[in-house]
């Protein structure tokens, strides 16, 4: 939402906050708690520091870990009305030196002098040191407005995977931005009360809801450390956290430990499959949380959809999972055939979305652009192609069904990876499982794996089970239990990690 002066400025409300409520919490991280006025007056101070090189458009890079200066380098260059880019400083050097080179940033700032030196060797970019934040702050104390943003000017870069290797460059718009904060606040109504968890790191796009949406109604936001993330329950609980952004395997782990999070309010699920049988004992985890599947591509910021879990019988059939729900206030979303033309209710298709919160094509890559940003002959609006396969129902409610890519031909064969995932499920009764192309041969698929999180059951049991449900050719060659699944920096399943279990043979394999 835009401040009360009508300013876009990320940190417009920041601002606003620190000047009426300076007392209020902000932002807690790395052991340090600072009020909405000590927030704005640190972030001033490295405004101060910047003004020589940074200005309304720079596009800037912050490199560094969960630390205090991270995030107020941040929020500085974002106040400077400067494109922020989120980098993580565990970034290998093949990783980072490409993308300096292609965003030819204003100023690369890092959190520590040895990420400094390190990035110096890798780019002829002006590399600098975040200033070390004072350790105490008289709160409001010299603060200056946020710069004044036109609507069309980007916010920040974060970036998404190119089947050509080269990762699309999504930069959300303030406009975009604004939007979507709005319409998160008019479907969860957060409250300056609230206290958002926040467990992704910075160049992860879930991060905006907790910063932005937190900051638009005067709520804070609370960082975990590294290790905190690793088993988050204690945090969570200690600190009182009521609005946590959450994966599904995530929160099997919670369940699995038996965990209690009384002062949950909203969770919100998103990035993989939501199941019902895990919305429901979520709702013993938290008995005072709503819970909500979201659906989102990072091209339509975070999320364009969300759906309110109530009841076990709201699901998808085809999958045994939870809806994705109704679009968020001002978006609008539909289901197309392979020749774009609108689908019945009912009917599956690709899912469509459209409305002032997605983005208008990819970061100067007009070729990708024009692949997955669309007219069509019926509609003013520019529509992004989710690649995601889906339908509405007569409720006008969307249900996901997978990834259209994620299909493969195994023996002739199309075969829906998404569909023996959740046949696996249902037979295993395993929340976590994973199936991946193996083996390949001269790029030929000429079998399956599949992978379950937890202790090993029987295998017969199973392969009788799924033969029950697929055809035999679709019945995985290999079956393989791990505890965990391996993650992504993401928190999604690394299906790459997993094809790296497969290089030698084991007597689980069947």
């Amino acid at each position: 939402m835009m401040a009360d002066d009508g300013n876009l400025n990320l940190c417009s409300n920041l601002y606003r906050h620190a000047l009426k409520h300076p007392e209020a919490v902000a932002l807690s991280i790395a052991g340090c708690q600072f009020s909405y006025g000590e927030l704005a007056t640190a972030v001033c101070d490295q405004v101060r520091t910047l003004t020589d090189r940074v200005e309304t458009g720079s596009r800037v890079v912050v490199v560094g870990r969960r630390s205090v200066s991270a995030y107020v380098g941040t929020l500085a260059v974002a106040w400077l009305g400067g494109t922020y880019i989120p980098l993580l400083s565990r970034y290998p050097d093949a990783y980072i030196a490409p993308l300096l080179e292609r965003l030819q940033p204003t100023l690369i700032l890092a959190d520590s002098a040895a990420e400094c030196s390190r990035l110096a060797g890798l780019t002829s970019r002006p590399v600098r040191q975040i200033a070390e934040p004072a350790q105490v702050y008289t709160p409001a104390e010299g603060l200056m407005p946020p710069a004044a943003v036109a609507p069309d000017g980007l916010a920040y870069m974060v970036f998404t995977s190119g089947t050509t290797g080269l990762p699309k460059v999504v930069a959300p718009t303030y406009s975009n931005v604004t939007h979507f904060c709005r319409g998160m606040q008019q479907r969860f109504q957060f409250t300056a009360s609230d206290r958002f968890g926040q467990y992704v790191e910075l160049d992860f796009d879930p991060s905006v809801i907790n910063l932005f949406c937190a900051f638009a109604v005067g709520a804070s936001c609370w960082v975990m450390s590294e290790t905190e993330v690793l088993l988050p329950w204690s945090y969570l609980t200690r600190n009182e956290v009521t609005v946590l952004y959450c994966m599904p395997s995530l929160a099997a782990l919670a369940m699995r430990d038996g965990i209690a999070l009384p002062a949950l309010k909203h969770t919100l699920f998103g990035g993989e499959t939501l199941t019902p049988t895990i919305a429901e004992r979520w709702r013993t985890v938290a008995p005072q949380s709503s819970v909500h599947n979201y659906f989102g591509p990072t091209e339509t910021l975070v999320a364009c959809s969300s759906f309110h879990y109530q009841e076990p019988t709201a699901v998808t059939p085809e999958r045994n999972s939870v809806p994705v729900g109704f679009p968020l206030p001002g978006v609008v979303m539909r289901v197309v055939d392979s020749a774009l033309q609108p689908c019945n209710d009912g009917e599956s298709g690709e899912i469509l979305v459209s409305g002032p919160q997605v983005i208008s094509g990819y970061w100067r890559d007009e070729e990708r652009s024009r692949d997955a940003f669309v007219c069509l002959d019926d509609s003013d609006l520019r529509w992004y192609r989710s690649g995601d396969l889906g339908y509405r129902d007569r409720s006008g409610c969307f249900h996901f069904l997978g990834r259209i890519d994620n299909q493969i031909q195994l023996r002739g064969m199309r075969v829906e990876i998404d569909h023996i995932e959740a046949v696996a499920r249902r037979c295993s009764g395993c929340e976590q499982v994973a199936v991946i192309p193996w083996p390949v041969v001269d790029s030929r698929v000429e079998g399956l794996a599949l992978f379950l999180e937890g202790e090993p059951a029987p295998r017969a049991a199973l392969i009788t089970a799924l033969t029950e449900e697929l055809p035999r050719a679709q019945i995985p060659s290999v079956i393989r239990w791990l505890s965990p699944l391996p993650k992504s920096r993401t928190g999604k399943v690394d299906r790459k990690q997993l094809a790296s279990h497969l290089a030698a043979p084991r007597p689980t394999d069947s």
